[in-house]
């Protein structure tokens, strides 16, 4: 069983863990686990005290001792009272900076270990189970239910122990040799053996019991959670509506609450009644033997009678403490079993290499980027997205990408910005690899709307400036070059409006204002190169027609990038390539291509013959 409770030191790292978002929370935890181990025991010894004086007709003594413990009680009772709440305090404070420190470690991780669904599969688990059972804070509960535990099975055979020195006064009859230290000693040894044997073995029945509960229960609250997720998402109420789903949802939502009844609460409420009555069984069976050992040790003589509620206290201690520090333990062991997910994403380590050189400053934006033989596959899969790609991007051009679903466009685009790097080959800036400059300074060169673009429930002028220090004349200014500035003069709050409603004065706006909103935030930035994944998706003709137009004065002097499957905003580039299965099989203007009545030509001609007749 050692070996099994002990094989891992999870419970260890997440103590230390804990430890580094808050250094008092383990001494005082301690401190407490030690308090509430010798507090029984202060009535346990005076107890005993008291009777001896009533027996021996020490009155003043036995009303002093008296006095002594129930001041004692009543400090120890403070003390605890006061420790128990700081406890309390510092475990929602745990449970917060967690949290926190989770959400930093995502931020500060390089995209492709984010993008990687297993990582948000265990940790989203994980966060689950924890929201369920408890989470670090509560692993610290259960070290200091183990540490006050072990503290107590200690005293308790200290005490034991002492009772079996003592000898008879009484030295004839089989009650004398009963009470013979060697005999006394060796009987409460046996049976001190024979309940631990069956605890041990009882809590390895009932731990698996509970298992099994556990993986039901989570799963059926998983599911749960799904479910009254879909009544309360948006998009699925309008299908809900339409398609008439709502007896459907219902009776789902039903079936799953009568199966939890029936094979998880009901099953919780049929173990923990079985646990309790066989622990009972058990500390009555330790307790009946304690009662009569103490009576021989009393009936020879060996010991006074006040020692009888010392003793039986303290072999009733012992068997409650084997116990709880057993369950203690098991508890340990499961919760950190799932949280060794949360070590685990805490100890990921970057996938991408920064390198040392800094980004050259320079104010006319010449920046030369060159993809040299790049190939790229996702990672997990041996399927190349890009193949072989040689390229350079033109300085202060309008360059368009182009091609099919599936061709490798946005892809491009990522190893561009390096959210990847290549599989095989190199892209160099200014002639030297990407990976040798500092990452952090290499991002600043990009200024990104991609397709999936996210705004966040933040005021629009923290939104666009991607930070809380804003230059309010340059705000303004992008969002006139953006087209959203009619709609965001026309709120009360202007550029303070936080956008969506977990805020009372959040707003909702259209698919084409928050796109409008997205590439404020680009032009803001005022990187070298602008890049727009469907920069227009979302927007009707005439908007889209606005930008277009606006847009040679809102890129000038930078290399702008556009992806787009509206054929047409290509017109408005001078340079496109046209990708094809990973490969670059086309690159000129909108003309030239035309005229090579190629790819490109294909992909033009498909779409303007929707708006000739």
């Amino acid at each position: 069983m050692r070996k099994r409770w002990f094989r891992d030191n999870t419970g260890l790292e997440l103590m230390k863990v804990l430890h580094s978002l808050d250094s008092s929370a383990i001494p005082v935890n301690m401190l407490a686990a030690v308090l509430t181990a010798l507090n029984p025991y202060i009535d346990i010894f005076l107890s005993a005290v008291v009777i001896d004086d009533l027996i021996e007709k020490n009155y003043s003594k036995a009303i002093m001792i008296a006095v002594i413990m129930i001041t004692a009680d009543f400090i120890m009772g403070t003390i605890l009272m006061l420790l128990e709440r700081s406890v309390r305090i510092r475990r929602q404070d745990i449970y917060y900076k967690f949290k926190v420190l989770m959400r930093k470690k995502a931020l500060e991780l390089d995209y492709e270990t984010m993008e990687n669904p297993k990582m948000h599969e265990k940790i989203a688990y994980a966060e689950r189970t924890a929201m369920l059972y408890g989470g670090i804070e509560t692993i610290l509960f259960h070290y200091k239910e183990l540490l006050a535990n072990l503290i107590s099975v200690v005293t308790a055979v200290a005490l034991v122990i002492t009772m079996c020195l003592y000898r008879p006064t009484i030295t004839k009859g089989i009650l004398s040799v009963l009470s013979q230290p060697l005999v006394s000693g060796g009987l409460i040894l046996i049976i001190l053996g024979i309940t631990l044997a069956l605890t041990k073995k009882e809590t390895a029945y009932f731990e698996k019991k509970h298992k099994e509960i556990f993986s039901r229960h989570t799963g059926a609250e998983l599911l749960s959670q799904y479910l009254i997720g879909i009544t309360q998402d948006e998009k699925a109420a309008k299908v809900i509506r339409i398609y008439d789903m709502r007896d459907m949802l219902m009776s789902n939502i039903k079936n799953l609450k009568s199966t939890m009844e029936e094979n998880v609460y009901a099953k919780m409420g049929n173990v923990a009644k079985k646990q309790h009555f066989t622990e009972l069984s058990t500390n009555g069976f330790l307790t009946l033997f304690s009662y009569f050992i103490v009576s021989v040790k009393i009936l020879t003589g060996a010991i006074s009678i006040g020692s009888f509620t010392k003793y039986t206290g303290a072999l009733s201690q012992f068997g409650k403490s084997v116990n709880d520090s057993i369950w203690a333990l098991h508890n340990i062991r499961t919760k950190s079993a799932f949280m060794k997910d949360f070590l685990d994403f805490l100890s990921t380590k970057e996938k991408l290499h920064t390198g040392t050189i800094p980004i050259e400053k320079r104010l006319d934006n010449d920046f030369r980027i060159e993809f040299k033989n790049v190939s790229f596959a996702y990672p997990g899969t041996d399927q190349l997205i890009l193949k072989n790609l040689n390229c350079k991007l033109t300085l202060k051009d309008k360059m368009a990408v182009v091609g099919r679903n599936g061709a490798g466009k946005t892809t491009f685009i990522k190893l561009l910005c390096r959210l990847y790097d290549p599989t095989e080959g190199m892209i160099t800036l200014n002639g030297i690899d990407i990976r040798k400059y500092d990452y952090e300074e290499y991002l600043t060169l990009f200024s990104v709307v991609f397709q999936d673009f996210k705004l966040f429930a933040f005021p629009i002028k923290e939104n666009i400036a991607a930070n809380q220090r804003i230059d309010k004349v340059k705000i303004q200014k992008c969002l006139n070059e953006s087209g959203a500035e009619g709609v965001v003069d026309a709120l009360p709050e202007k550029e303070n409006t936080p956008l969506f409603n977990f805020d009372e004065e959040g707003i909702r706006v259209s698919g084409g204002e928050l796109q409008k909103l997205a590439i404020a935030r680009a032009l803001y930035k005022d990187a070298p190169f602008v890049i727009l994944d469907e920069p227009t998706a979302a927007l009707d003709p005439i908007s889209e027609y606005e930008i277009y137009t606006r847009f040679d004065e809102m890129v000038k002097d930078k290399t702008s990038i556009y992806i787009s499957h509206r054929m047409s905003s290509c017109r408005f580039c001078d340079d496109i390539i046209v990708f094809d299965q990973g490969n670059i099989v086309e690159r000129g203007n909108h003309e030239e291509l035309l005229g090579r009545n190629g790819n490109y030509a294909k992909l033009w001609n498909a779409q303007a013959k929707y708006y000739v007749s």
